[in-house]
Order: C-alpha cells, then structure tokens, then sequence
C-alpha cells in the first residue's frame, strides 16, 4: 500500500511539473515575426520562373527537350485524335519555349504542324508544359519580345549599333 502510495505522488509530481512548464507563457519559446513562407506558391513560381530564365542562356536548352517533346506528342494525341504522330522536330527559342514541328499522317494526308511549346508556372503546383498551334500573331509577339531582350542585353553591354 505504501509502495502504491508513494507511485501515485511521483505520477502527480511528474505531471504538476510537465504541465505547469507547458502552461507557462514565460516557458514558451518566442515566436518568430511573419515573414514572408519560402513555400509561398505566388513567390516560389516566380521566383522559379525568374531564375530559370536568367540562367537559360548559360544552361543547355537540350535538358528540357523530352519534356517540350512529350506536350507536343500530348497536344497531337488529344486535338488530333485521327492523325498519326510521325516525328517531331524540336527548337530551342529562348528560355522555356520551344519551336516544335510535327510530322503527321491521316492515311494517305501528310502535314508538319508548327506548334509552341511553353513552360507554365501555376501558384500551386509544379511547372508543366503545354503546346498550342503557332500562328502568324503570336509568332510575330515572339520575335517582337526576342528582339527587345536582344536590344536589351546590347545595351547593358555598351554594344548598340
């Protein structure tokens, strides 16, 4: 009895002490400031988007082909579902764009379809690629934006002509 006794003061004991540390604001580690979350999807997709951009003219624009690749064949398979995927020829244009062609067939009909392939970065999720037919607008957009960072990059150099 005295053994079961002296248990159940230890038990107590324990138990003041542990919730009396918890309970304690004096205890309690300080919080830090907000600051803005490194995991924040607005930051990380820009920040992603941003760096990759900056460094794609020192990096190997083959490293994202298998992936411009796959949403060229996609972009085939789901809005050209009667059409046979011959090859596909892929171009790097500037950082996360790729000028693709495909070599289609629907029984005796042949076509090379011009297609872009861009890089995307959603607030929340993973980056993905999609490809969409090229038209004279929007590759006339391309070349306007190429020439600016080209003219851009000439400046900053002392390089204008």
């Amino acid at each position: 009895m005295r053994v079961r006794t002296l248990l159940i003061v230890l038990l107590l004991s324990i138990l003041a002490v542990a919730c009396g540390s918890t309970n304690n604001p004096a205890n309690a580690p300080a919080s830090p400031s907000p600051s803005p979350s490194p995991q924040d999807p607005k930051a990380r997709a820009a920040k992603q988007e941003a760096s990759e951009q900056a460094s794609a003219y020192g990096s190997d624009p083959n490293s994202d082909r298998g992936p411009a690749r796959e949403a060229a064949s996609q972009f085939v398979k789901t809005e050209l579902p009667q059409w046979t995927l011959k090859g596909i020829s892929t171009e790097p244009y500037e950082s996360n764009v790729f000028w693709v062609d495909v070599d289609i067939e629907n029984g005796p009909r042949t076509r090379v379809l011009s297609l872009i392939v861009k890089r995307f970065y959603p607030e929340n999720g993973e980056p993905y690629w999609k490809a969409f037919p090229l038209d004279k607008s929007h590759a006339s957009q391309l070349h306007d934006a190429h020439d600016a960072e080209i003219k851009r990059q000439l400046d900053e150099s002392g390089q204008t002509p």
